[in-house]
């Protein structure tokens, strides 16, 4: 299984920034843009085939190297399903009502034909759902995440890099419960992410478009069900709400906003946290190290927590999330543009108070510090290091190197 991790990891990676320049330029020839609006943070045209980019390269890496049993094709028809009917938006720009249909659709299918459901419920033991009424929860809980990753998609390397954390921490849970066949299966999206990534962060080159944030949700829904399914593991169904983390809070901020303003909950605007994080005058980087942060302390908390009871567990989270939602629900609303796209950010910045602004400067400094002194201190942590282990850090120095070598080679 060993072999199989790091060919999948390294596999994925080199296809999705094999596609990338390619997708590209067929991208420009038919216009398959995104074009610059009223809530966008840009002011090109860029291309959006980031999502179909990385989700071609995450189906090849696990059929190559994943048993072929009903699960994975299963699972892999399903993601096929969002990510056709995501391009389908990213062309023509689909109606509520159509996107809907396609999320059923592929939820539909990996719970009919992988069996992928929610068979219980917080505090209700070991009692198993019905049937009818396990799948109908699971079904929502697909759909609902699946809009939740795509409405957080709103500044360059968010929802990839919210989604990469969040697979990271289902790939290190599903290890400790020893279940390889998940990992290989984030493994998979994983490589692809950072090679969408090196053309993602700020300023992005491209986009992940619907197709992306929809495929990305929708696997990160189905992997989290498939990581608490209580006939494979013994973690709870709430460690979900940790490693869903901020597009699940962001979502229910910015819906519940609009049901109490008396406004349609699907229809756009600028009250998403990354905006008001902007309107406070942080910078593009800023605002996004500072959801990265956040969003990482709550993926955290779901394996320091792992163990603990249901009680434990949906108290922490509700704490953490009237603490996040309440910080962010006080900060007046500012129409204020993405950096970049006007070039009056820098009027806005000026205008707000020099202590929020070092909010997010000390944060973005907390952060840098904070992250190596981490990766060097966990070095001495493990007493042995397991096989498997091994060659996934070598495949990830082998990653870091290459990397290092592109960005020199085209600075």
């Amino acid at each position: 299984m060993g072999t199989s991790l790091f060919l999948s990891f390294i596999g994925s990676l080199i296809i999705c920034m094999a596609l990338i320049p390619a997708l590209t330029a067929v991208a420009w020839r038919l216009q398959f843009v995104d074009v610059p609006r009223e809530r966008h943070g840009h002011d090109t045209p860029v291309a959006k085939i980031g999502g179909i980019a990385f989700a071609i390269a995450t189906f090849v890496a696990v059929l190559l190297w994943a048993p072929k049993d009903q699960l994975i094709l299963s699972s892999l028809l399903g993601g096929a399903i969002i990510v056709l009917f995501g391009i389908w938006d990213d062309r023509v720009g689909l109606k509520p009502g159509m996107k809907f249909i396609g999320q059923i659709l592929a939820a539909a299918t990996v719970i009919g034909l992988a069996s992928v459901r929610l068979t219980t419920l917080p505090f209700m033991g070991e009692t198993l759902l019905p049937f009818w009424v396990a799948s109908a929860i699971t079904l929502l809980v697909i759909v609902g995440m699946t809009n939740a990753v795509n409405l957080a998609d709103g500044l360059d390397g968010l929802a990839g890099g919210m989604s990469l954390i969040s697979f990271t921490g289902i790939a290190y849970l599903a290890y400790q419960a020893n279940e390889p066949l998940l990992v290989l299966l984030m493994v998979s999206v994983l490589g692809a992410l950072l090679g969408f990534l090196r053309f993602n962060s700020y300023p992005a080159r491209i986009f992940m478009g619907d197709a992306g944030s929809q495929f990305l949700g929708h696997y990160l829904a189905v992997a989290a069900i498939l990581l608490t399914d209580s006939t494979r593991t013994l973690y709870s169904p709430l460690l979900v709400l940790f490693i869903w983390g901020m597009p699940l809070l962001d979502t229910i901020g910015v819906m519940g906003r609009r049901l109490l303003e008396g406004r349609s909950p699907f229809v756009g605007d600028r009250n998403h946290i990354h905006h008001k994080l902007l309107g406070i005058g942080l910078t593009h980087g800023q605002a996004v190290s500072v959801i990265y942060l956040i969003h990482g302390m709550m993926v955290g908390c779901a394996y320091v927590l792992r163990w603990q009871s249901e009680t434990v567990l949906i108290t922490v989270y509700l704490a953490f999330a009237v603490a996040i939602l309440s910080m962010f629900a006080r900060w007046p609303h500012r129409n204020a543009p993405v950096e970049g796209s006007t070039g009056t950010a820098g009027a806005v910045c000026s205008a707000n108070p020099p202590s929020l602004l070092s909010i997010g400067e000390w944060s973005l400094k907390a952060l840098q510090l904070a992250v190596p002194l981490y990766l060097i201190a966990s070095v001495a942590m493990p007493k042995e290091i397991p096989g498997d282990a091994g060659v996934i850090a070598a495949g990830l120095l082998v990653a870091v190197i290459g990397s290092m070598v592109l960005s020199r080679g085209t600075a």
